[in-house]
This record gives C-alpha cells, sequence and structure tokens, in this order.
C-alpha cells in the first residue's frame, strides 16, 4: 500500500496550485526549467495564470504550449523558480493503487487510487481510468504510482452521448491522460527559461486540428463547434417533460395519428415519420420539449456537412439564421445541419397542429434542394445523432 504521507513530502515541492481568472485546479512540474503541465480546462484561453506554490507564495506564469484536444496546457513561470521535476513513472496496470496529489490553492490533497482500466477511448484518445471521482481542485493534478513516478494528468470529464433523448448523456469522470500522450509536446518546451518565455499557443480545432482564434465559435476549415467554455458542468438526471409538455406532446401527436407511446425514443424525445404529400420516404422528424415544457420543439436533419471548405456554407447558415430564416433555425450538430421551430406548449392545436406540420416538412425539402443545388451537399433524412 502506498505511504501517502511519505510520497506527499517527496512530491509536494514540485505540485502546484494553478488559478486563472475562470477556474482553479492544479499541475505539476515536468522539466528543470520549471515548466508546468495542467489541464486546459483550467486556464482556457487566458495567457497568464497564478501559480500557489508548496511555501504559500504566488507567482505568475504564462502559457506557452495548449493542446485542445488532449486537453493539456504548459505553462511557465515569468521568473525562474527551483522547482523539482517529477519523472515520468511506468505504464499503468489494471488494478494497480496510485495516488492523485494536487492543491486547494496552496493546500496540499493526496488522495487514494486504482486504476480501473488502461484504454478507454474518448474523443478519439486512450485515457486511463480511476476508480475514484477527485476532487474538483485536483484537475489538472498527476497521477502517481508508488515511486512518486508521473502516470498521467488528470483531466476533465468527457460527456458521453447516450441513446434516445437529446438530454440523455452523462459524464464520464477521473480520467486520466498518459503521459505518453503528451511528452512531445514537453520536448518542444525543454529549452533556456528566457527562450521557451517566448513561446505563443496555438490553439488547435479538437476535429481537425487547424489553428483557429479564440474569437471564432466553430472551426471555418471542418465546422466543429470550439470549446470555448472550459467549465465543469453537473450532470443533472434525465428529467421528464412536465405535465404541461406531456399533455402537449399527447395532443400534437394525436393530431397526426401517432400514438405517443409508439413514437418516444427518449424520456422527452418522439421520433415519427410525417405522411406528407412527396415526402422523401424514411424521413424523420423530431418531436422534443424544453426543461419547463413550456415550447415543444421540432427537429430534422437537412444535410450533411462538407468535409472541406466549409466556411461559406457557414457564413450562408448565419445569414439565413439573422435575416430570412424567420421562425425556422438552423444549426450544426457534429456533420449535420439541422431545422427546427418552436412551437409554445399553450398554442399546441390538435386542429391546427398537422399544418404545423406540414410547412415545416414544406421548409424542410425547400432548405435540402436549396443545399443540394448551390453547395452540392447530400441531403439527410434520417438522424445520425442522438439529441
Amino acid at each position: 500500500m502506498i505511504a501517502l504521507s511519505e510520497l506527499a513530502a517527496r512530491v509536494g515541492p514540485s505540485v502546484v496550485g494553478v488559478v486563472s481568472p475562470t477556474n482553479r485546479g492544479s499541475g505539476y512540474c515536468a522539466l528543470a526549467n520549471g515548466l508546468v503541465v495542467t489541464s486546459l480546462d483550467i486556464v482556457g484561453y487566458d495567457r497568464e495564470v497564478q501559480l500557489m506554490l508548496e511555501n504559500g507564495s504566488s507567482v505568475a506564469a504564462v502559457v506557452v504550449r495548449a493542446n485542445v484536444a488532449l486537453d493539456v496546457a504548459l505553462l511557465l513561470p515569468k521568473e525562474p523558480l527551483e522547482l523539482p521535476p517529477l519523472t515520468s513513472g511506468a505504464d499503468p496496470q489494471l488494478g494497480d493503487e496510485v495516488a492523485i496529489m494536487g492543491r486547494a490553492h496552496s493546500e496540499p490533497i493526496i488522495v487514494r487510487s486504482r486504476i480501473a482500466s488502461t484504454n478507454r477511448i474518448y474523443e478519439q484518445f486512450s485515457h486511463v481510468q480511476l476508480d475514484v471521482a477527485p476532487d474538483e481542485f485536483s484537475l489538472g493534478a498527476p497521477v502517481l504510482d508508488a515511486n512518486g513516478g508521473v502516470l498521467g494528468l488528470l483531466v476533465r470529464s468527457r460527456r458521453v452521448r447516450t441513446l434516445g433523448d437529446r438530454n440523455a448523456h452523462k459524464w464520464v469522470s477521473g480520467l486520466v491522460l498518459p503521459i505518453s500522450s503528451f511528452e512531445g509536446g514537453l520536448l518542444s518546451a525543454d529549452g533556456p527559461h528566457e527562450e521557451i518565455l517566448e513561446l505563443l499557443p496555438e490553439y488547435g480545432c479538437p476535429r481537425c486540428d487547424t489553428i483557429f482564434e479564440p474569437e471564432l465559435d466553430r472551426c471555418l476549415e471542418c465546422g466543429t463547434l470550439l470549446p470555448h467554455r472550459f467549465v465543469r458542468e453537473t450532470l443533472a438526471p434525465p428529467t421528464k417533460p412536465s405535465l404541461r409538455g406531456g399533455f402537449a406532446v399527447k395532443a400534437a401527436l394525436a393530431s397526426l395519428g401517432i400514438p405517443r407511446n409508439r413514437a418516444q425514443v427518449g424520456p422527452r424525445t418522439w421520433r415519427f415519420a410525417p405522411a406528407i404529400q412527396d415526402q422523401a420516404v424514411g424521413a424523420q422528424l423530431d418531436l422534443t420539449t424544453d426543461d419547463e415544457g413550456e415550447n415543444l420543439v421540432l427537429r430534422s436533419p437537412v444535410v450533411r456537412l462538407p468535409v472541406e471548405n466549409f466556411e461559406p456554407l457557414y457564413r450562408h447558415l448565419l445569414t439565413l439564421n439573422d435575416e430570412t430564416s424567420g421562425e425556422y433555425r438552423l444549426s450544426v450538430v457534429d456533420s449535420s445541419v439541422y431545422l427546427s421551430v418552436f412551437v409554445p406548449s399553450a398554442a399546441v392545436d390538435p386542429a391546427s397542429f398537422p399544418t404545423v406540420v406540414s410547412d415545416f416538412s414544406r421548409t424542410l425539402t425547400l432548405y435540402r434542394t436549396t443545399f443540394q443545388r448551390h453547395f452540392g451537399l447530400e441531403p439527410l433524412f434520417e438522424n445520425e445523432v442522438d439529441f
């Protein structure tokens, strides 16, 4: 069993607290020049942060390298510090006992854990998973073996989509990025302090690695929504629609001759193929409710996004939403463009709701045809993602 007190005394001077304008967490010294490794979730896109040291003092540091996809940021104190760097440990093995050491500001935190999995793939990268959900201040902390060697970095929780409802998802915590995944980045920042301090971080799209500016909301190359808000979110259990929303859904589906229970694919999602003239076979519409049940939402895929030269389409979508789409909204989810419209629950009328669906379907067909003609995009009739 790992002696936590001895381990804390040995590695404590190398573990720091990290304070940014938007978050708090931990990090550790990885190189002789004082370079600190932490989670990008902590620093976001801020260039300057504060490091909290073992003796209670704080020092200014700057971000010199960042990897959005891996959730790793490399920090360098503005003034050279005599922090002893931690060395790499052995490859983690299933069931091994490990320790997580971080800091809540300057106060040390150390927790015993075990390796629950050594190869969990999240967002295209392999992660080690622990059997505990660490303290929020431990984000960015090193995970250590019995000898104080670093096995990896504690990174942000990953959101995993589950089937059925657009709000049905879960957060997986206790994830560790193995040190082998970011060793190359460390080598790029291994040099004289004054030289490394001149480096400026570049932010690459987590999907296609195209460099983007933090002011953008989507990658102009592939259209991926960029992770601007590096915050930890609290997972709320899936909720059922309110009574008002539930009655509105029942009335809406009944007006189309669709049994509510047969169309339900999630706690707050119903999926059906409208029986409308000239409607494509297999075309799907999703009917959902908002959290309060105040609105029903009709949604359907329109076209598949192109794999390159996304910028003209993206700018066209923004123009449509700003100027010409009226009550209809266009959005991008994963690799598809979706059309949606909100219908107040209190305004759902069984006599007129089929007309709402018919108008939505005709608008959907119009957009599919337009995008196919002008941009050569592949039309989509069935959902490829779950909301």
